[in-house]
């Protein structure tokens, strides 16, 4: 698929949904680069796609809770914060390499010789009234132009043993919640997903086209938390994960539609073919051994 019907496509999905091109409230760029302190600081101001979202939509990592048992440790342990481990560092360490292959790999099947990726930055929504007055934040590995014209946001993972299995295309449904949501912060109607285990050397890279259904499914999902915050507590202790009350509006995974980059991009090579040897991966960890930089 070409850019120019990418661009169609996204087009008919925004008539077809019905997507105003202002929705519930955009997130402004704030210019701080990832991993760095004052893009943690900024991530701590407000409630973000990536470590929140998937868990109160109940897609996230963490399989065996519930949205409701997510939403009681909050409340019962409101100071705790994810810090990170391992694995976070091993992604933030490995994903600034997948995206200098992603590049290598667009320029490539657009012919476009030395196109780089737009920084990621972060963007952080006003207010939302129906969310308590609480913010919202998104911060993509990328939000770039393609040539051709087309705004695209990309999101990169670095999983250790292996790639995502069990999963619609190689998409892990945390991600794809995390996506979605990101997009509807960004105004922006298409992503790109690639995940590399350097370990495994297999890849997955995926374009994830943005879903109006599935983003208000969110939304829906969010609201249904904050209603949850908002009861009294002695209220909300009697709440179980079978609970009827606790029950979450069935996702609307048949709203989204996506496709494999090899298909986008048909007639070149795939972006497994950039990846480099296991030499300079090892080269490349090492010079960028500190994820976290002033």
């Amino acid at each position: 698929m070409s850019d120019d019907k990418d661009a169609a496509y996204a087009e008919r999905m925004l008539v077809a949904h019905n997507v105003p091109h202002a929705m519930h409230a955009f997130g402004h760029e704030i210019d701080v680069s990832q991993n760095t302190p004052r893009w943690m600081e900024a991530r701590g101001k407000c409630m973000t796609t990536a470590s929140v979202i998937s868990e109160l939509t109940g897609k996230g990592i963490v399989g065996a809770w519930s949205p409701i048992e997510h939403t009681r440790h909050a409340r019962l342990y409101e100071d705790t914060k994810f810090e990170g481990n391992a694995d976070t560092a091993h992604g933030h360490l490995h994903e600034p390499l997948i995206a200098e292959i992603y590049e290598k790999y667009i320029a490539h099947a657009t012919s476009t010789p030395g196109w780089k990726m737009g920084e990621g930055k972060f963007f952080m929504t006003p207010p939302i009234p129906w969310l308590g007055n609480k913010t919202l934040g998104a911060s993509p590995d990328g939000n770039s132009v393609l040539p051709g014209g087309m705004r695209i946001s990309q999101e990169f993972k670095a999983p250790v043993n292996g790639i995502y299995r069990n999963c619609m295309l190689g998409v892990k449904d945390a991600h794809l919640c995390q996506m979605q949501f990101q997009m509807g912060i960004m105004n922006v109607l298409v992503a790109d997903y690639v995940a590399i285990c350097f370990k495994t050397r297999e890849v997955t890279a995926v374009r994830v086209w943005f879903s109006k259904p599935f983003y208000e499914w969110i939304c829906e999902c969010l609201q249904r938390v904050h209603h949850w915050y908002e009861m009294p507590l002695e209220e909300f202790s009697k709440i179980t994960r079978h609970s009827r009350e606790a029950r979450m509006p069935e996702w609307p995974i048949e709203t989204v539609y996506m496709l494999p980059l090899a298909m986008v991009y048909p007639d070149t090579l795939t972006l497994k073919h950039f990846l480099p040897s296991v030499a300079e991966v090892d080269a490349f960890v090492q010079l960028h051994g500190e994820p976290m930089q002033e």
